[in-house]
């Protein structure tokens, strides 16, 4: 659809997940939780979207902007819709011109208990999101600042870092990346991601040389072989 003909929408009111779910979600890594989807798993955001604070975990329920690249009108709009733990998920299409964030934005997030900011975008201020310990996940950092007279959405779906977010999906994030889970598979999602990590924690406790060097059962000869490999 045309920017001509767009009308956007702000959506007050999202269904969340129960805090135990999210908290439940926090115990276990990233890459558990994406291995619970398949491999590899299209529920991962892009790698070019990082973390600004290393050895911090988040997890809340999405609340979703949708800005035009340049301006950030709708994401301070947003900031007075979200509830404490909630993180702010926000669709830039990629664009790294301009910040769509900065310091006075991410201190008043982090007083109204907002957890994180996720941004397919630019961010500014990093060294005092860095004081003020508030974690972003950003495509990019500038100094350029952002009009703010260019409206888009809130809570509605949006696209970040390739993957689909809607408002009210489980966001969970640590130094590997970030992981949507849909807040419709997130109880299933969950129980198969703590099997996951309970058979990973197991494998680390091993010592045993033998054990540790076996090869897995997929990279022998003879199931390379039955895949078409010609081994010399």
């Amino acid at each position: 659809m045309g920017e001509k003909n767009y009308m956007p929408i702000i959506v007050r009111e999202i269904k969340r997940p129960s805090k135990n779910l999210i908290e439940e979600f926090r115990k276990v890594p990233v890459a558990n939780i994406a291995d619970a989807f398949f491999k590899p798993s299209s529920n991962v955001v892009s790698s070019d979207i990082e973390p600004l604070l290393k050895n911090v975990k988040i997890a809340g329920p999405a609340l979703t902007v949708r800005e035009m690249p340049g301006c950030n009108l709708m994401t301070h709009k947003a900031l007075h819709l979200t509830q404490p733990g909630d993180i702010v998920v926000i669709d830039l299409s990629g664009d790294t011109r301009t910040a769509v964030a900065g310091f006075f934005m991410a201190r008043k997030a982090k007083s109204l208990g907002v957890e994180a900011f996720i941004i397919d975008g630019a961010c500014r201020d990093k060294q005092e999101l860095k004081e003020i310990m508030f974690q972003a996940y950003v495509r990019a950092w500038t100094p350029n600042g952002p009009s703010k007279d260019r409206p888009g959405d809130i809570n509605l779906p949006i696209q970040c870092g390739g993957v689909v977010v809607e408002p009210g999906d489980i966001i969970v994030g640590d130094d590997d990346g970030v992981v949507v889970v849909p807040r419709n598979l997130a109880s299933k999602i969950l129980q198969k991601a703590k099997e996951i990590f309970e058979r990973e924690e197991k494998g680390k406790a091993v010592t045993d040389p033998s054990v540790i060097q076996r090869m897995p059962t997929y990279a022998t000869d003879e199931n390379l072989k039955k895949m078409g490999i010609e081994i010399r």
